[in-house]
């Protein structure tokens, strides 16, 4: 396959461009970019670097032939490495204003690379001799954004024709990364647990450890104090119209003292006792949310259809509002909690393998865990494995 960016060659660059925007239109991310842009630069694993150079400070997305557990450790090991160690990022500041990019020994000898830690902890477990890297964003101060592709010992470094190929994708890779700045952006608005109690259509209560109502939004009022199931006191008890639920209550606040605690479903029912369409399903707040409540929030509570049907919407709902993931996300980890097996998965969401593969490593990064038995716990205290309202 040509790699010629001549006069005539669609592939790589139309190609290229086009994956580029399609790659937005598929999934608000940038691992896919970097995916489709690793295949045209012949890069194993690619990479997508904030960095903050005046603050001598990194973080790093991957993507390429790295399993999650890598990913992980990776990542964590890059920013913890960063600080004043990354000689060829640090040397490459001043192309990267300049030009745009940089590549190969031309800012680092591979004699001094080779002897300093980055090196020895994050590029060679990795394979990476030769690395590109591409200024696609800047924020104040000394804050870019810079997306890198690396070839291995056994390969060739980049050479005229890359950077060709360079002059002709840079302007769009930074076009799309605005792009996906502005609408992540707006997703993390949207997702985040503070957003989704205010505007989301699942009804919200946040309790303390003692039971008392910290905030409860609209649809939760709706359901549950303006259809009699309960009610407020005065210092803002939750009071349900059953004794029988009331106690079931009590009951599950007591066993969320410990950390270890499964959510519990109420079935609620009236004061005449008879059952309502809709439970009450509770859980610790998880470690991984992003709580806009103040500290003391402990136990959250979701309104729930009790019909079998709703679940599915339900439930991801619930976790993306939690755990802050995306949509696509939060499929790909209800249909792990259900089957762990990322090929099934992939198969039944109609996503490639290397799609699933890539939102899980999210998925641990956001929830900060290194394995899918971690994360599957979470979701497990949250919904319940496998749980049907």
């Amino acid at each position: 396959m040509s790699r010629s960016p001549g006069r005539g060659h669609k592939f790589p660059i139309d190609d290229a461009i086009r994956d580029i925007y399609g790659s937005l239109s598929e999934e608000i991310g940038f691992e896919q970019i970097l995916h489709r842009l690793g295949a045209v630069f012949r890069s194993t694993i690619s990479g997508l670097h904030s960095e903050d150079f005046g603050a001598h400070r990194g973080r790093l997305a991957l993507a390429g032939d790295v399993t999650p557990e890598e990913y992980v450790q990776l990542t964590e090991s890059y920013a913890q490495r960063w600080r004043s160690q990354n000689l060829w990022m640090q040397r490459s500041l001043e192309s990267f204003q300049t030009q745009g990019f940089q590549h190969g020994d031309a800012v680092v000898s591979q004699r001094e690379l080779s002897q300093s830690p980055y090196y020895r902890h994050f590029l060679k477990p990795l394979d990476i001799r030769y690395g590109l890297g591409i200024h696609i964003w800047s924020g104040e101060g000394l804050d870019m954004a810079v997306a890198s592709f690396h070839r291995g010992h056994r390969e060739t470094g980049f050479d005229a024709q890359d950077i060709a190929i360079i002059d002709a994708v840079r302007p769009h890779m930074m076009n799309a990364y605005a792009i996906y700045r502005r609408i992540a952006r707006l997703e993390r608005r949207i997702d985040s647990l503070r957003a989704g109690f205010d505007n989301g259509p699942l009804g919200i209560v946040a309790f303390d450890g003692a039971g008392h109502v910290l905030e409860i939004n609209a649809r939760a009022e709706e359901c549950l104090l303006a259809a009699g199931l309960a009610a407020l006191s005065p210092d803002r008890i939750l009071l349900f119209s059953h004794p029988q639920v009331r106690q079931a209550f009590d009951a599950a606040l007591g066993d969320f003292a410990q950390a270890d605690a499964k959510p519990a479903t109420l079935a609620l029912r009236d004061v005449h006792g008879s059952p309502a369409d809709i439970a009450l399903h509770l859980c610790r707040v998880p470690s991984g949310a992003l709580s806009g409540f103040d500290g003391r929030a402990r136990v959250l509570a979701f309104v729930a259809e009790l019909r079998r049907e709703h679940h599915a919407q339900w439930a991801e709902i619930v976790i993306r509002t939690a755990l802050g993931l995306t949509r696509a996300e939060a499929r790909v980890a209800l249909a792990l909690l259900q089957q762990p097996d990322t090929a099934a998965v992939a198969a039944a969401l109609g996503l490639s393998a290397e799609t699933v593969r890539t939102h899980i490593k999210t998925i641990h990064a956001r929830l900060g865990v290194k394995r899918s038995a971690d994360m599957l716990l979470i979701l497990d205290r949250l919904l319940g494995a496998g749980s049907q309202t």
